[in-house]
């Protein structure tokens, strides 16, 4: 089991931003975690990118391995619906976990002006 470590002003954060503490990351199904490495900057430290699934709702998470059972959570959020398709295509066999959760997206206001 992984542990997840975090810092509170962080969590205060993350919630404000998206709505989700990290102490979730605790609740995460580590073992099907689809991980990638965070190369988008040089943060000074190995960052990885997770989707994981907890209930019927996946997540992506931001976070550093501390040791073999530990990890610093940087950020939680919901995940998008393009991480969700590529989630389940890498997990063929757990199914659509969240294909009724996925976001609806409201339609683009004065696309088509003028037409009926």
């Amino acid at each position: 089991m992984v542990k997840v470590e975090f810092d509170p002003k962080k969590d205060q954060a993350n919630r404000e931003k998206h709505g989700v503490s990290l102490g979730i990351g605790n609740e995460l199904d580590w073992n099907t975690m689809l991980v990638q490495v965070d190369d988008a900057e040089n943060y000074g430290e190995d960052r990885w990118i997770g989707i994981a699934p907890k209930d019927d709702r996946l997540y992506t998470a931001v976070y550093a391995v501390l040791d073999d059972e530990t990890v610093r959570m940087v950020s939680l959020r919901l995940a998008t619906n393009a991480e969700i398709e590529r989630y389940e295509r890498q997990n063929q066999p757990q199914g659509k976990i969240q294909a009724k959760q996925r976001r609806r997206r409201s339609p683009r206001k004065g696309r088509h002006k003028g037409r009926s």
